[in-house]
């Protein structure tokens, strides 16, 4: 076992996916204790906090520091989360219910609840109920 946990964010065969507006960017993130750095793994240069991170450079990555990519602006705390669900295999979940005035989310089920989507590397939907 690796003495860090590492992600892979990108196209196809990444671990979390980027929207085709970041089409080209890739990069990684490792988390060893309390430090998370960020590796450029695309030709495409990244922007942390207004700096440029050329291809192959790392990073340190602190809190109140965004990463912009097209389509996509991440913080510091969006990088811990996917960190965390890959660590602890734990996806946060929502239930949905169709109602008079569209959907209404909760965090716990109900008898009107007809989907059921689980947050995470990727997103799960299971469905609970018939509907429309």
């Amino acid at each position: 076992m690796l003495p860090f946990e590492r992600l892979i964010f990108g196209g196809q065969g990444a671990d979390v996916i980027l929207p085709p507006a970041a089409a080209g960017q890739e990069f990684r993130i490792y988390r060893a204790g309390d430090l998370v750095l960020l590796r450029n793994t695309s030709n495409i240069p990244l922007w942390v906090r207004g700096k440029s991170l050329g291809t192959g450079a790392f990073m340190r990555v602190r809190e109140r520091q965004e990463l912009v990519i097209p389509g996509w602006l991440m913080t510091y705390d969006d990088l811990r989360f996917f960190l965390d669900v890959r660590k602890m295999d734990n996806m946060p979940s929502i239930y949905l219910t169709a109602g008079e005035e569209g959907l209404v989310a909760e965090r716990t089920r109900t008898r009107t609840s007809e989907l059921l989507i689980r947050f995470g590397l990727e997103a799960n939907v299971e469905v609970l109920a018939e509907t429309g």
